[in-house]
């Protein structure tokens, strides 16, 4: 499905969004990797694609972790002298590209090294551990806090290519 709105201004964005499974589902950890590999500056693909380049001035990716079905979103955002669909094309065979050439080994680590470094800044704080145990209880268990932990840990190159292959594809995106 393709989505556009035109407006005023100096800015354009381009969103691109796949259904991606619940936040309590085994492949939710894979994803989450998947969008630190791709959103994270200034090593991410995405940055690399869309913002070394200058063909957008931002670039990013985030996969939802909720109770429901949700997203996993990339949105660029695009001066108005650059090529709108240019970007568009760009993100959209940055991510889709995961599925086919897989990610490397390194990329994995160094993900799965951020997001745990979070996790551990976050559990210091006794305000954002008790939001992060509730948001978890609002998906079935408080206990999938540590579940997930658990799980980025184990996050393998060939569990992040597969997942986007599964969810990374054209029948499964909307862009706008």
């Amino acid at each position: 499905r393709l989505v556009t709105l035109r407006r005023v201004g100096d800015v354009s964005a381009v969103g691109v969004a796949y259904h991606i499974p619940a936040g309590p589902h085994e492949e939710n950890a894979a994803l989450q990797v998947l969008a630190n590999i791709l959103s994270t500056r200034p090593s991410g693909r995405l940055y690399k694609a869309l913002v070394e380049t200058k063909k957008a001035s931002s670039a990013s990716a985030s996969a939802g972790r909720e109770h429901d079905p949700g997203l996993l979103t990339l949105d660029a955002e695009v001066p108005k002298e650059n090529s709108l669909d240019e970007a568009r094309d760009l993100l959209i065979s940055t991510a889709e590209e995961v599925g086919a050439k897989g990610v490397t080994a390194e990329e994995v680590n160094r993900a799965k090294q951020q997001i745990l470094k979070a996790r551990e800044r976050a559990a210091m704080d006794t305000a954002q551990i008790g939001v992060a145990l509730s948001e978890w209880a609002a998906q079935g268990d408080w206990r999938l806090y540590f579940l997930y932990r658990d799980r980025i840990e184990q996050v393998t190159p060939e569990l992040v290519q597969a997942a986007a292959g599964k969810y990374l594809r054209r029948n499964n995106r909307t862009v706008g």
